[in-house]
């Protein structure tokens, strides 16, 4: 069936500005069971960056936030939301029946935490990160061994309001692909784009198998 695709379970890791961006693509493009996950509350200096932050959600758990959200939107859509920052113990759990996995997390540790959960339960990880202007997306395979570089390291910090949707939506365009059984453009490559000059360059990631 043509939106067969759509029935799949897929994880989102933070609930940030990535993560509004990506939970909010999600569900209008109709998917019908989100994993969401994110320890955090909303805070003032979120306000800049982040969709699912409002007057109204201050002080509020962000995946209690996105869970409202979700009901607005999409009242039929299963979303498990876990009030919990992903780790080596919780991760297989979280994410045990999805798919794919997207990255909204906002530091290095983080993303190597949820590269070694997708790399047990064997799906890709389809990894986004901003700062300032400039934004990173790639998706990364079990194999896949994730890079030590001076972008990835930076975290969600100083960000323009434009940046993270931008990032998201080409995650959520990444994403799709796989779902849809179609190669990902940016399959064990990580993609740096810089939105002032609009430079962009690509990392091709290295393989544990050849190390």
């Amino acid at each position: 069936m043509e939106n067969q695709w759509k029935q799949q379970t897929i994880g989102i890791a933070g609930c940030g500005g990535l993560g509004g961006n990506l939970i909010e693509d999600f569900l209008r493009l109709g998917m019908t069971h989100l994993v969401i996950c994110d320890g955090d509350v909303f805070e003032p200096s979120n306000m800049d960056r982040q969709i699912l932050c409002t007057k109204e959600t201050m002080g509020k758990k962000k995946v209690d936030a996105a869970r409202e959200r979700a009901k607005k939107i999409a009242p039929d859509v299963t979303v498990e939301a876990y009030d919990v920052f992903v780790d080596e113990n919780n991760g297989k759990e979280l994410f045990r029946d999805c798919v794919l996995v997207v990255d909204a997390l906002d530091s290095l540790e983080g993303r190597k935490v949820l590269r070694s959960v997708c790399k047990d339960l064997q799906i890709p990880m389809v990894h986004g990160a901003i700062c300032d202007w400039s934004l990173e997306v790639g998706v990364l395979y079990p194999g896949d061994l994730f890079p030590m570089s001076a972008a990835i390291t930076r975290r969600e910090e100083h960000v323009l309001s434009f940046v993270p949707a931008i990032c998201a939506g080409l995650e959520v365009a990444e994403a799709v692909k796989i779902l849809r059984g179609e190669e990902s453009s940016l399959r064990s490559r990580i993609r740096y784009m810089d939105l002032k000059t609009c430079d962009h360059f690509d990392l091709a990631l290295q393989n544990e198998e050849a190390q």
